[in-house]
C-alpha cells in the first residue's frame, strides 16, 4: 500500500525535476543574440528617458527609468554584455519621427524606437513590432491658473448669470412692500407710518426682512389681514430665496466640474505623441510638439497663446504639479484610457527577437514591482486616520474646555460688575447720609431753638 507521505514527496521530486527542466530550456532560448549593441533613437519623456548633466558621471548621457530597466532586464536574459548606444534624435514634430520609422529598411541591422504609443495589447506600431513596456492610467490635460482678476470677473459673471431670479425677488419684495403698507397703516400707524415715501419704505424693509427669514422683530403686522398676508409672505419668500440661492449653487457647482472643451484649441502635447493622440482620442484640439523641458519652462512663465498642457500620465501629473508648481496649475481634464509606452523594433529582428521578448517581459516585471513598492512606501508614509473615539473624545474636551473657560470669565465678570455696583451704592448712600447731616445742622451763629422766618 503507497503510503500518502510517500506520494507527496514523488510530486515534489517531478514538480522540482521539470522546473529545472523548464528553467535550462529558458536560459538555453535566452543565450546573448550575435549583435551585443543595440541602437536605441530616442526623444525626451519624463520621467523614462531624459537628458541630464546631472547623471552618468555628467557626461549628459540619457538617464531615466528606460536605461535602468534595459541593462537590469539584460542581466536577466543571461546577457550582460550587451549594450545599448542612445542617440537622441534631433526632431521637431512626431511626424519627422513617424517619417524616420517608416522609412527605415527591414534588412538592416535592428534599432528600437522610444517612445513610442499604442493602445493595449497591440503588438505593432506603423507597421512595425511594439515591445510594450510601461502603462499608463491615462494622460491629464493641465491648465495654467488664470489671474486673481480673471478669477474674480469669472465669479461675478457667474452671479450675474442669476439676474433673472434676483429681479423676481426684488420685484416681490417690493410689491410685498406696498400690500403690507397698505393693510396696517390705518390701524398700526405707530409700526407702519400713514405718510407715503416713508411707510412704504418701512414695508419694503419689513417684507425683504421676512423674505431672508431674518425677521428683526422691530416691526410688525397687528390686524388680521395683515397678520394672513404675512404668514403668506413667509411661505413664498422661504420659497423665492430658496430658487435664488439654488440657482447660485448650481452655477458655481457647473463651474467646478465643468468639462473642458479643448476644440480648436491649442495644447501642448509631448513629443511623439501627436499622432497616437489623433488617432486614439478624439478630443478635437490642435496639438503641438514639445519637449517636456519646454513644457516646464512654458508651465513656469506661461503665455497666453498656450493655456492647456497635456501630460501622458495622469498620477505623474498630479505628483509633479505638487512638487514643482507651487499651485499655479490645475487638472483641468482627466482622459480615463489606459494605453502602453514602448519601443518600435527597426530593421531585421528575427534572429534577436527572442532575446526582445525577455527584455520585454523582465522590463514590465521590474516596472511594476517597483511600482508596488512606491504604493506601499507611500501608504506607510501616510499618518493614520485620526477619526473614530479619540477625535469625538478630543472634540468634545476642547468643547468643554472652550466653555468652562468662556464660563469662568462670564462668572469673573459678573462679580467685578457687582463689586463695582456695590461701591458705587456705598458711595450713594454715603452721600446721601452728609447730604442729610448738612442739611439738619443750623447756620452758625444760630440756635438750635431759633428759625428764620423770611
Amino acid at each position: 500500500m503507497i503510503r500518502p507521505s510517500m506520494v507527496k514527496k514523488v510530486i515534489i521530486i517531478l514538480s522540482a525535476v521539470f522546473s529545472f527542466n523548464m528553467t535550462l530550456a529558458r536560459n538555453d532560448s535566452m543565450s546573448c543574440p550575435s549583435i551585443l549593441n543595440i541602437t536605441i533613437n530616442w526623444i525626451e519623456l519624463m520621467p523614462f528617458l531624459f537628458f541630464s548633466l546631472e547623471y552618468n558621471n555628467k557626461t549628459g548621457l540619457a538617464a531615466g527609468y528606460l536605461p535602468y530597466y534595459m541593462q537590469r532586464a539584460s542581466n536577466k536574459c543571461g546577457c550582460p554584455m550587451m549594450s545599448f548606444n542612445y542617440q537622441r534624435m534631433n526632431i521637431s514634430s512626431s511626424e519627422e519621427m513617424e517619417i524616420k520609422i517608416r522609412s527605415s529598411l527591414r534588412t538592416t541591422t535592428p534599432e528600437l524606437y522610444f517612445p513610442i504609443f499604442a493602445n493595449r495589447k497591440e503588438s505593432t506600431q506603423f507597421q512595425r513590432p511594439f515591445l510594450a513596456l510601461f502603462q499608463s492610467p491615462g494622460p491629464a490635460v493641465v491648465e495654467v491658473e488664470v489671474g486673481s482678476w480673471s478669477e474674480n470677473v469669472a465669479s461675478i459673471n457667474m452671479v450675474m448669470q442669476t439676474w433673472p431670479i434676483l429681479s423676481v425677488c426684488l420685484l416681490f419684495g417690493i410689491l410685498a412692500g406696498f400690500i403690507v403698507w397698505a393693510i396696517e397703516h390705518r390701524k398700526n400707524s405707530e409700526e407702519f407710518p400713514a405718510k407715503f415715501p416713508h411707510g412704504a419704505l418701512v414695508g419694503i424693509w419689513w417684507s425683504f426682512v421676512t423674505m431672508t427669514t431674518v425677521g428683526y422683530g422691530d416691526k410688525t403686522t397687528r390686524t388680521f389681514w395683515g397678520r394672513m398676508f404675512a404668514v403668506f409672505w413667509m411661505v413664498l419668500g422661504t420659497i423665492v430665496m430658496s430658487m435664488f440661492t439654488g440657482q447660485i449653487t448650481a452655477n458655481i457647482t457647473s463651474s467646478e466640474i465643468a468639462t473642458v472643451d479643448l476644440m480648436d484649441t491649442k495644447v501642448a502635447v509631448p513629443m511623439g505623441m501627436k499622432s497616437f493622440l489623433g488617432q486614439e482620442f478624439n478630443l478635437g484640439a490642435q496639438y503641438s510638439d514639445m519637449t517636456y523641458s519646454d513644457m516646464q519652462k512654458l508651465l513656469m512663465t506661461p503665455k497666453d497663446e498656450l493655456k492647456y498642457f497635456l501630460i501622458h500620465d495622469n498620477e505623474m501629473a498630479r505628483k509633479w504639479m505638487v512638487n514643482e508648481t507651487n499651485g499655479k496649475l490645475k487638472i483641468a481634464k482627466n482622459i480615463d484610457k489606459q494605453f502602453m509606452i514602448g519601443l518600435t523594433v527597426t530593421g531585421d529582428f528575427k534572429h534577436i527577437q527572442v532575446f526582445f521578448s525577455c527584455l520585454q517581459e523582465e522590463i514590465i516585471d521590474i516596472y511594476q514591482i517597483e511600482q508596488a513598492k512606491d504604493k506601499l512606501a507611500v501608504k506607510s508614509s501616510e499618518p493614520e486616520s485620526e477619526s473614530g473615539p479619540n477625535t469625538q473624545v478630543w472634540f468634545i474636551i476642547s468643547t468643554a474646555t472652550i466653555f468652562a473657560v468662556f464660563s469662568l470669565l462670564g462668572f469673573l465678570w459678573e462679580w467685578r460688575r457687582r463689586r463695582m455696583m456695590s461701591r458705587l451704592s456705598s458711595d450713594v448712600e454715603d452721600f446721601r447720609r452728609t447730604r442729610k447731616v448738612i442739611e439738619v445742622q443750623p447756620a452758625r451763629g444760630q440756635h438750635p431753638w431759633e428759625t428764620t422766618h423770611h
